[in-house]
């Protein structure tokens, strides 16, 4: 099955990194097959390279622990079931900033009582993304955690979504805890201008 197609017939399915985990079942070649394609017809860059970075959104209180100043353990969680929503890195950073805005003022008129804010924006490596891994189990080998493909959007071409795929609950939780790791490093946090 070829990327798009998956990603055609898994339209309405809100959990499609779920059913990556299913097709791809620890078989890396077939992983790398479907990265070396676009997810997307709207794609005018193709798909992501290594040497790519891609831009997350961080919003307070969903991703951010005011008291450690960290990103929380459940900051990536949706990259194991619907996908995680980044931007590669040729997206205007001001534009994304603005775009951030938009979604907690979003949020806000939704949900007055979570007084949600924008921390900043994670800058992270493509390839290092790529290279997250599971321990080593029993057999010596250990297995690739995520996927990162091109999903580009009306309005959002450079829209791209970081996918788990290893299926494992304890395999997941740990290669989503080096990716909170890797995002700590490269959190950029936005300065909030004193109004006087």
């Amino acid at each position: 099955m070829k990327c798009q197609d998956f990603f055609e017939e898994n339209a309405d399915n809100p959990k499609p990194c779920k059913a990556l985990q299913k097709l791809f079942k620890d078989d890396e070649a077939t992983v790398l097959g479907f990265e070396q394609s676009s997810a997307s017809p709207l794609s005018e860059h193709g798909p992501v390279r290594d040497d790519e970075f891609l831009w997350r959104q961080i919003v307070n209180p969903t991703h951010f622990d005011v008291a450690t100043g960290q990103l929380k353990v459940t900051a990536f969680s949706d990259v194991s079931d619907k996908g995680g929503s980044v931007n590669r890195g040729y997206a205007d950073y001001q534009a994304l900033v603005l775009k951030a805005e938009k979604r907690v003022a979003d949020i806000n008129s939704r949900r007055p009582d979570m007084q949600a804010s924008l921390v900043g924006l994670v800058r992270l490596e493509c390839d290092e993304v790529r290279a997250i891994r599971t321990p080593p189990g029993s057999d010596g080998k250990t297995l690739r955690g995520f996927i990162v493909l091109d999903t580009a959007l009306p309005g959002d071409e450079s829209h791209a979504d970081i996918c788990q795929i290893v299926s494992q609950d304890a395999h997941g939780r740990s290669v989503r805890s080096k990716l909170v790791e890797l995002a700590n490093r490269y959190l950029l946090k936005i300065r909030e201008e004193s109004a006087g």
